[in-house]
């Protein structure tokens, strides 16, 4: 008689939310790196504009004026984008703590398998050795006297 669990399908059922709150982890970290990418090439951009700005020469009243309400649509760009990291960070913090929790709940279920299992293969070889130890005692023949 093989060993059967009998939360089998609930074990499965776990592991894949655990492999799916996995997955939601994975888009929040990737969303971030993402949002995390457009910080660093808003202020990349801002720098340079900025720097441009502070060289006068060879700038017109006009180029000044359209640099400056570049650099001033890319500094709220920035504030947007450091509102969304925060909003991400947070969503990762959620992702991770799910995960844990997911993985706990899988954990859990495996270990009460695993006891299961071992006690199964204990009473198995309980077994078996009686069995052993009756035909042991059927074939037993006292010497007679």
């Amino acid at each position: 008689m093989a060993f059967r669990f009998s939360l089998e399908q609930v074990l499965r059922y776990r592991k894949q939310l655990e492999e799916e709150a996995m997955l939601a982890l994975a888009k929040a970290q990737q969303a971030l790196e993402e949002c995390e990418q457009s910080i660093r090439e808003l202020q990349a951009s801002i720098l340079e504009q900025r720097a441009r700005l502070s060289n006068p020469a060879g700038l017109g009243a006009d180029e000044r004026w359209l640099i400056s309400g570049y650099i001033q649509g890319q500094s709220q760009d920035l504030d947007l984008a450091l509102e969304r990291r925060i909003v991400l960070l947070e969503e990762v913090d959620r992702c991770r703590a799910n995960l844990v929790q997911r993985a706990q709940d899988a954990s859990l279920l495996e270990k009460l398998k695993a006891r299961q299992a071992e006690r199964f293969a204990k009473a198995e070889q309980l077994q078996e050795q009686k069995n052993y130890d009756e035909i042991a005692t059927m074939r037993f023949v006292p010497a007679s006297r």
